[in-house]
């Protein structure tokens, strides 16, 4: 799943202030979208126990960072200290108690 980037639509007309409004907005509008965290893709679902867990995510490079978004029981995650050479296509996690978590990676 490739994430799609958002698009500002501006109306044309001759007023002015209109458009020097509309370019104001455009303007913080992709300011926002390009920090690396939204050009991310939420995974679901994904059960994680206390032994490596191999995940492929959905990025095509090394992510900068995950964020678990939910999990279904009180449990901490970390990223397994296994070393892991196909960091552009998986993450290897750990979990102290298995859990199934929704992770957004970015």
């Amino acid at each position: 799943m490739t994430p799609t980037t958002p698009t500002f639509k501006k109306v044309y007309n001759n007023d002015q202030d209109f458009q020097q409004l509309q370019s104001n907005i455009e303007a913080a509008f992709l300011h926002i979208i390009s920090k690396e965290i939204f050009g991310g893709s939420l995974k679901k679902d994904i059960a994680i126990t206390t032994a490596d867990t191999f995940i492929d995510h959905p990025l095509d490079r090394e992510p900068n960072g995950w964020i678990i978004v939910r999990k279904n029981a009180n449990a901490d995650i970390w990223e397994s200290s296994t070393i892991n050479t196909f960091k552009e296509r998986i993450i290897i996690l750990k979990s102290d108690a298995t859990v199934t978590a929704s992770i957004w990676f970015f």
